[in-house]
């Protein structure tokens, strides 16, 4: 019952659902000059609707490596953790008629320790996010990794495009 009403919702060719994020300065972006990235497939990650992960790496590489003053680090390449994180997330379902799929990406700051104000507990690694976009993808089978590749390169450089206007601002 559920799959049904999410594919009737979902499954129509490459449909796109409009972002969270966009085309506006994030005051907490400002000043920050290195971020690590990686992306988070459910698993198994495997079938018709499974995630090329190469493809993808390759695709978000090369949208990483065209900033030239924001440094993108993918998070694997490193042994040191960067603070703020950007994590991409999917999680697909396959469905009758092709794939369907939440993709998300948030950017994550560490803040420094502080306290639960109703319990009084303490946090000595607090975090927060600073940035996020959302989207919900459906495809049919055969183009939806590709598809899914794409959508997040472009939340990439949405993500590159709201930096360098938090910059901007004074």
């Amino acid at each position: 019952m559920i799959r049904t009403l999410v594919c009737a919702l979902l499954c129509t060719v490459g449909t796109l659902v409009p972002a969270t994020a966009g085309d506006k300065p994030t005051p907490e972006l400002k000043g920050i000059k290195v971020v690590s990235y990686k992306l988070s497939v459910q698993l198994p990650n495997k079938g018709r609707c499974a995630i090329d992960l190469k493809a993808w790496n390759t695709a978000i590489d090369f949208v990483a490596n065209q900033s030239t003053k924001l440094k993108l680090i993918r998070e694997a390449d490193h042994f040191w953790p960067t603070d703020p994180s950007l994590l991409f997330s999917i999680l697909t379902t396959e469905m009758k008629s092709g794939c369907a799929a939440t993709l998300s990406a948030e950017v994550w700051a560490a803040l420094e320790p502080t306290k639960i104000i109703a319990t009084d507990k303490f946090v000595d690694h607090p975090y927060t996010i600073i940035w996020t976009e959302r989207q919900l993808l459906s495809g049919p089978f055969a183009t939806f990794s590709s598809f899914a590749t794409e959508t997040s390169e472009q939340i990439m450089k949405s993500f590159v495009n709201d930096w360098a206007r938090s910059q901007e601002e004074h």
